[in-house]
């Protein structure tokens, strides 16, 4: 019997391109796998996107939420002006118009998906809007007793 030969020629660009697909496919289903298993946490109740940075990595949870820093947050009163300093209540994108986490509100916004809100020196920072894409920052004031 005579043996046979067969010669394979690969497109490179297209192998590639089909690589490039499977991996774009993967990170989908790690993406999805991870809000799936996020939202099984603690904040059940609350429907907010799990942060991510640009590459579509998750972002984890920080065990830091007392060193969180808002001094580069631009903070803004309604009407959008700057907010002052001591301003009683400001508030902030947490997103930049793509959608992703503002450098600045990164730390903030990791802690606020796993509490409702976080006491940075006299202020307390929430999400707020409706999708839940700004910060809200309010000045604690000292509570007074029960009315006699």
């Amino acid at each position: 019997m005579s043996e046979a030969k067969a010669t394979v020629t690969l497109d490179g660009e297209w192998l590639l391109a089909r690589i490039q697909q499977i991996e774009y496919i993967l990170d989908e289903i790690r993406v999805k796998a991870a809000d799936e298993a996020f939202a099984k946490g603690p904040r059940q109740d609350r429907d907010t996107p799990r942060p991510r940075t640009k590459d579509g990595t998750p972002i984890s949870p920080s065990p830091r939420a007392g060193t969180i820093n808002t001094s580069g947050i631009e903070w803004k009163l309604k009407g959008s002006e700057p907010a002052d300093f001591n301003a009683p209540w400001a508030w902030a994108f947490a997103y930049d118009e793509d959608g992703y986490i503002r450098p600045e509100t990164e730390a903030i916004v990791n802690e606020l998906m796993h509490v409702e809100k976080v006491q940075v020196g006299d202020y307390e920072i929430t999400l707020s809007g409706r999708d839940k894409n700004l910060l809200s920052r309010k000045k604690i004031t000292a509570k007074r007793g029960p009315k006699r």
